[in-house]
C-alpha cells in the first residue's frame, strides 16, 4: 500500500522550471512576496461558470466573489511526469472535467489507472466519485467494481488512482464483425451489468449515467478479471436510500430535478425532468443493450420531448432483439419509481438468450481471438451471475417497494404521460394542467386538497406572468437589434459615398497629371508649369483646377494641326 505521508505532487513551479532551466525566474516564483499576481475579474456570484470541459479556459470563484482563470490538464500535467509516488506515463481517456493516464507505482512497479481534474472551488467531482467508490467497496469488495487505491487533492488538481482496466464495450463492437456482438456474448454480458447494478442499488445507490462507454472489461493481463465487465465513471451516481437501525429508508422523491445522463441511453424521466430511481439504470441497460445489438433508433436527436417519446414507445427499437426483450421493456413500463424492479425475471430473459445460443461462462466472447486455456480457467473468477438459477436476483435485501418507507412524507410519484407535457406546453390552458401534473400531492382530506389547488392556482399565475415578462423582454430585444442594423448601415452608406467621392477626387487629380507631362503638346512652357503645391490645399480647388486644365488641354489639341 502506497504511504500517504510521502510527498505526493512536486510544486507546479518546480516542474515548469526544470522544462525552462531558468535559476532567475526559479527565484522568482519560489518567492511569494515577488510572484506575480494572477489577472482577478470582479463577480458577484460565487457559483461556477464558463465551464465548458477540459481543454478550455476555466474559472473558479473564491468566497468573496473574485473568480480566477484556472490552469488546463495540459498545463499542470505533461506526461511523462512524475506525480507523488506515480509515473504518469501516457493518456488513455477524457472526460468533461478530467483526464485518464496510465500510472506506474514505483514502490510495488505496477500499473494503474490515474484519473485527474482541475481543482474547483464550488465543484469538485473526483471527490465525489472516489467517496462513492469507497462507500460501495465497504465493507467487501464488489467484483464490477474498480479499486480506488489512492487519493490526493493538491492545490491545482486532484488526482485518484484505481485498477486499470481494459476497453469499453463502444470500442470492442466496433471491432466485431457486422460492429455487434453475437447473442450468447451479449446476453452473458447483458447479465453481468445487470449484476452489477443491483449490487449498487443494494449498496443504496443509482448509477444515473450507464452506457458502452462507461462499461469496461478488465485488462488483458489479468486473467482473474479480463472477462469481468467493470462499471466506472461514478460522476453522477446518487444515494437513494440509506441505512438506518439495520434497515434501508427511500430519500423523498423531488417533483422536478435538473437533467442527468446521456441523451442516447437516459430513460424519459431524465428527459421530463424527475427524479431517477433504480428502474431508470435499468432503462439505461435496455438501451444499451440495443445500442451493442444494433444502433439506437433516436441516434443524434437532441429535443428532449422527442427522445422521451420515442424512448417510451420501441416498437423499432426492439425489431432486431430476441421477442422475449419485449417483456423487459413492458415491465419498466409498468414500474414505479421506488418499486422494486423484478431483477429475476429480467435475468431469466437473457439466461434464454444465452441458453439458446447454446454459450457456458467459458465460451469464448465475440471479440476475443482465441478460446480460454487451462490456466486461464482455473484463474478467472466465478461469480453468483453465473448460476443457472439466478438465486441471487430473487432476493430482496433493500425491501424498499413503495414510497411509504420515506424518511418523510414526500410528492405522489407517478409514471410520466409525454401527451399531457406535450399539450401543456403549446397552450395557455395547458400550463395548468402541466402544473396540476407536477405538483400533485398526496393530501387525504378536503382541506389539504384545496391548499393544493390554492398552491397551483398560484404556480399557474406566476408561470403566465413570467411568459409574458419573456414575451415582452424578447420584443425589446428585437427592436433593440434593428434599430442597431439600421444605424449601422446608415453609417455604412455614408462611409461608401465619403469613399466614392474621394476616390473620383483622385482620378480626377491623376488624369490632370497626366495631360500635365504630356509631350508633344502644342502650348506654351508657363501652362505646363503648375504649382503642384498649391493643387493639394484644398481637395475641391483641385478638382476645378483640374477640370478647367482637362477642357484647355483638350481644345489646345483638338485645334492642333494634323
Amino acid at each position: 500500500m502506497v504511504d500517504k505521508n510521502k510527498k505526493n505532487l512536486p510544486n507546479y513551479a518546480d516542474n515548469k522550471l526544470k522544462k525552462n532551466n531558468d535559476p532567475g525566474k526559479e527565484e522568482a516564483i519560489k518567492n511569494n512576496d515577488n510572484e506575480p499576481k494572477k489577472e482577478v475579474i470582479s463577480k458577484k456570484s460565487d457559483e461556477l461558470k464558463n465551464v465548458e470541459g477540459v481543454g478550455k479556459e476555466v474559472i473558479k470563484y473564491d468566497n468573496n466573489g473574485q473568480c480566477e482563470k484556472v490552469m488546463e490538464i495540459g498545463e499542470i500535467v505533461i506526461a511523462p511526469m512524475m506525480l507523488g509516488d506515480w509515473m504518469i506515463t501516457h493518456q488513455i481517456g477524457e472526460g468533461t472535467f478530467a483526464k485518464i493516464f496510465v500510472g506506474r507505482s514505483l514502490p510495488f512497479d505496477q500499473y494503474y489507472a490515474v484519473k485527474i481534474e482541475v481543482r474547483l472551488t464550488s465543484m469538485d467531482f473526483i471527490d465525489h466519485e472516489v467517496t462513492v467508490m469507497r462507500l460501495l467497496s465497504y465493507p467487501n469488495e464488489l467484483p464490477h467494481i474498480p479499486k480506488c487505491v489512492f487519493f490526493s487533492k493538491q492545490k491545482d488538481l486532484n488526482f485518484f488512482v484505481m485498477t486499470l482496466l481494459g476497453e469499453n464495450l463502444r470500442d470492442l463492437k466496433l471491432k466485431c464483425p457486422d460492429r455487434r456482438f453475437l447473442r450468447g456474448t451479449w446476453s452473458r454480458l447483458g447479465i453481468q451489468i445487470l449484476y452489477a447494478l443491483k449490487l449498487m442499488h443494494e449498496k443504496g445507490f443509482i448509477h444515473r449515467d450507464i452506457k458502452p462507454e462507461n462499461l469496461l472489461m478488465g485488462a488483458a493481463d489479468d486473467r482473474k478479471r479480463s472477462r469481468i465487465v467493470h462499471v466506472i465513471d461514478f460522476g453522477l451516481t446518487r444515494q437513494w436510500a440509506w441505512s438506518k437501525e439495520k434497515a434501508f429508508y427511500a430519500r423523498p422523491l423531488r417533483t422536478k430535478v435538473q437533467f442527468r445522463g446521456s441523451l442516447n441511453f437516459t430513460s424519459s424521466n431524465a428527459h421530463l425532468g424527475y427524479k431517477l430511481g433504480r428502474k431508470d439504470d435499468l432503462w439505461s441497460l435496455l438501451f444499451t443493450l440495443v445500442d451493442l445489438n444494433d444502433r439506437l433508433p433516436w441516434h443524434g436527436v437532441k429535443d428532449h420531448m422527442i427522445l422521451a417519446r420515442q424512448k417510451m414507445n420501441m416498437g423499432v427499437a426492439l425489431m432486431k432483439m430476441p421477442k422475449t426483450m419485449e417483456r423487459f421493456f413492458e415491465h419498466l413500463l409498468e414500474c414505479r419509481a421506488l418499486q422494486r424492479p423484478n431483477y429475476h425475471m429480467m435475468f431469466n430473459i437473457l439466461k434464454g438468450i444465452q441458453s439458446l445460443s447454446e454459450d457456458t461462462p467459458t465460451s469464448k466472447y465475440t471479440f476475443e481471438e482465441v478460446e480460454l486455456s487451462e490456466d486461464d480457467l482455473e484463474e478467472r473468477f466465478t461469480g453468483e451471475w453465473e448460476e443457472v438459477t439466478g438465486e441471487f436476483f430473487a432476493i430482496d435485501e433493500v425491501k424498499i417497494n413503495n414510497p411509504e418507507k420515506c424518511s418523510k412524507l414526500a410528492s405522489e410519484w407517478k409514471n410520466p404521460d409525454v401527451d399531457v407535457f406535450q399539450s401543456a406546453s403549446k397552450n395557455q390552458k395547458g400550463s395548468k394542467m402541466m402544473l396540476s401534473y407536477e405538483f400533485r400531492l398526496t393530501g387525504k382530506n378536503e382541506e389539504q386538497t384545496g391548499k393544493n389547488e390554492e398552491k397551483m392556482n398560484e404556480y399557474a399565475y406566476r408561470w403566465e406572468k413570467a411568459r409574458e415578462r419573456y414575451r415582452q423582454r424578447m420584443l425589446r430585444l428585437k427592436l433593440n437589434d434593428r434599430n442597431k442594423q439600421q444605424f449601422e448601415a446608415k453609417n455604412y452608406m455614408e462611409q461608401q459615398i465619403e469613399n466614392d467621392r474621394r476616390d473620383r477626387l483622385d482620378d480626377i487629380e491623376n488624369v490632370a497629371l497626366k495631360y500635365l507631362t504630356t509631350e508633344g503638346a502644342n502650348s506654351d512652357e508657363k501652362d505646363a508649369e503648375v504649382n503642384m503645391s498649391e493643387l493639394h490645399k484644398d481637395r475641391n480647388d483641385v478638382l476645378r483646377d483640374a477640370q478647367k486644365l482637362i477642357r484647355k488641354r483638350e481644345g489646345t489639341f483638338n485645334s492642333s494641326p494634323k
